[in-house]
């Protein structure tokens, strides 16, 4: 069960990924000019964001489901705690 949430998870964080490339979000945007291409940026960013969260999130459940560690499996701050100790991790953050 464990991997299946992470599964659906990290589907959702895909998603995400590809709404931020595709930028679809824009045609409820009514800005014009160098506001829409502000608008257009940080949504994207924000996608992009959250899309990599999700996936990361969904990958630690994954991960945790098959080894059968349920200390394996945090939640959000535990994703971003986990990124932080990445190598780059704190430019990620940012």
């Amino acid at each position: 069960l464990v991997v299946l949430v992470g599964v659906g998870l990290a589907a959702a964080g895909v998603s995400q990924l590809v709404q931020a490339v595709r930028a679809r979000f824009m045609r409820h945007v009514g800005a014009t000019g160098p506001a829409r291409d502000a608008v257009e940026w940080i949504g994207r960013a924000g996608y992009l964001a959250r899309g990599l969260v999700f996936a990361f999130a969904g990958y630690l459940l994954i991960q945790a489901g098959l080894e059968s560690d349920p200390s394996g499996a945090s939640g959000l701050g535990g994703v971003l705690q986990r990124v932080q100790s990445l190598p780059s991790g704190r430019l990620l953050l940012l």
